[in-house]
């Protein structure tokens, strides 16, 4: 999985734009998970 197959018309978004994106109480589990898909 690439970030354009999640945000195919944007550049890489930064960790405060996905987080606003998808908000809610589970932002922190959210960015846990994305930072585990950037080290991979």
């Amino acid at each position: 999985m690439e970030w354009k197959d999640l945000f195919p018309e944007h550049k890489q978004p930064t960790m405060a734009e996905i987080s606003e994106y998808i908000g809610g109480s589970s932002k922190e589990l959210w960015v846990f998970l994305i930072r585990g898909m950037e080290i991979t």
